[in-house]
């Protein structure tokens, strides 16, 4: 499967990433903190995605889990990426159109059978039914 950078319209922070691993291991914040040896504020920026994941840190993060440096160093670098292809790829204006949607006989079709097919409009995904 093929990524069309084009048609990106989010960035995930690695911070997130690290908050689902993190949860799996069964790690609070601060047993992490403690355990790759960094502050838990800092830590807790680099998930709240105020903060980047630095090469060191990468490499203390392997201490914690089964992935190397680079695991969590390409993932930073493909977070910011995304992030500077969406600031070049921003319309100078920004047009938000709303409307109201009777979904409720379709919302259990659409719920048991969801389509991959969606319109982006802005920020906002719309659903093409």
């Amino acid at each position: 499967m093929s990524i069309h950078w084009a048609e990106l319209n989010y960035a995930v922070h690695p911070g997130e990433i690290l908050k689902d691993y993190m949860e799996d291991a069964g790690y609070s914040q601060v047993e992490l903190a403690k355990k790759i040896g960094i502050n838990k504020i800092m830590l807790n920026e680099i998930i709240n995605g105020k903060r980047p994941i630095s090469t060191k840190t990468a490499i203390l993060l392997e201490k914690a889990f089964s992935f190397d440096a680079r695991f969590w160093r390409n993932l930073q670098l493909i977070y910011d990426e995304a992030v500077e292809r969406l600031k070049l790829n921003q319309p100078k204006e920004t047009f938000y159109a709303t409307t109201t949607i009777d979904v409720s006989e379709k919302a259990t079709d659409i719920l048991e059978h969801p389509s991959p097919t969606y319109t982006t409009c802005g920020s906002i995904n719309l659903l093409a039914a």
